[in-house]
């Protein structure tokens, strides 16, 4: 018998087997292996798995209620426009949108200063609101209105 038929022995025997193999005995004995890793760990791989997909599924329902809750803000949002109408001469504020339009201050010049409502009472606002419209109202029909003779 020739020296590679022999079957090595001794403390090299390991090495020397797996060197005398071919690769495709390797990778035989490499699927071996795994076969024989997830048939005794099987509970465990598929728990963890089960694990892995829960916590995927809840933070994909965040994200999708976070998602949701954006849309529902910027769908329902208030969208005040002014509205001139020409049959009366006046100038109203309406909301166009579908949420509520909450007006918290109204700004307007007169006389060169600017006047604010804020933090002023109901009575304090109609004083110094109503001249400025009179002023404005006689202002636009004296000069939308013909002369008279």
């Amino acid at each position: 018998m020739t020296e590679t038929s022999k079957e090595p022995s001794g403390p090299r025997a390991p090495e020397i087997r797996r060197e005398r193999e071919g690769y495709g005995q390797r990778i035989f004995r490499a699927l071996v292996a795994g076969w024989h890793f997830f048939g005794r760990n099987i509970a465990t791989i598929v728990s963890i798995s089960s694990i892995v997909i829960a916590f995927q599924s809840l933070r994909y329902s965040i994200e999708s209620q976070e998602r949701d809750a954006e849309y529902k803000e910027i769908s329902i949002q208030p969208r005040p426009t002014l509205m001139p109408l020409s049959e009366d001469m006046s100038l109203s504020v309406r909301n166009l949108g579908l949420g509520p339009a909450v007006v918290k201050q109204i700004f307007f010049e007169q006389d060169g200063r600017c006047i604010s409502s804020y933090e002023k009472s109901t009575s304090e606002w109609e004083n110094l609101y109503r001249p400025f419209l009179m002023k404005i109202a006689a202002d636009v029909y004296s000069k939308s209105l013909p002369s008279m003779p």
